[in-house]
C-alpha cells in the first residue's frame, strides 16, 4: 500500500493527490523498548521493516498516512553523533520526501493539510495539535539541497 501512496503522491493529476491526501493505512503501537518507532505496519512488504520482537497485541488502527510521512521525514533528519545509521529509528535520510511535500502543497487539498492543526501523536488523536508546516519549516536551513528546496517549495 505504501508503494501505491507514492505513485499517487507523485501524479500531476491533482485529483489523483486528493485521494492520497485522504489515504489511510492500518498500523499497530508498539512500546518504545521493542522498536525504534512508535508503531508497526502490519501490510509492510519492507526487508528492512522485520516485525518487532515480541509483535505487538494491540488492536489495528487506521491512521492518515501523510502525518505519518511528515513525522518519517523529521526523523530522517535526526543527526547521531556516532554516524551509526543503526541506531537511528529511521535509516534513511528521506531527503525526497520534500519535494513530494511540495508536489502535495500544489493542491487545494495539500495546502488545508499543512495549515490545519494535526495531532502530534498521529496514534493519539487527543495528543497536541501542531500544525505539519511548522515541523518541516526549520529544514528551510538545512545543508542537503534536496530536503532544503522540497521544504522551500512546499511553503510557496
Amino acid at each position: 500500500m505504501e508503494a501505491q501512496l507514492k505513485e499517487f503522491l507523485r501524479d500531476r493529476n491533482p485529483q489523483v493527490r486528493q485521494i492520497a491526501l485522504s489515504n489511510l493505512i492500518s498500523v499497530i503501537s508498539t512500546s518504545p523498548s521493542t522498536s525504534n518507532v512508535s508503531y508497526y505496519t502490519p501490510q509492510s512488504r519492507s526487508g528492512t521493516c522485520p516485525a518487532p520482537v515480541p509483535y505487538p497485541s494491540a488492536q489495528p488502527q487506521e491512521v492518515l498516512a501523510l502525518p505519518l510521512l511528515v513525522d518519517a521525514f523529521v526523523h530522517g533528519a535526526s543527526v547521531d553523533p556516532s554516524g551509526d545509521k543503526s541506531k537511528r529509528a529511521r535509516k534513511g535520510d528521506l531527503h525526497f520526501l520534500s519535494s513530494v511535500f511540495a508536489n502535495i502543497s500544489a493542491s487545494p487539498a495539500g495546502r488545508l493539510f499543512f495549515l490545519t492543526p494535526q495531532p502530534t501523536d498521529t496514534l493519539k488523536a487527543d495528543s497536541a495539535l501542531e500544525y505539519p508546516l511548522a515541523k518541516i519549516v526549520a529544514f528551510t536551513e538545512h545543508n542537503d539541497t534536496i530536503r532544503r528546496g522540497g521544504v522551500a517549495s512546499t511553503i510557496k
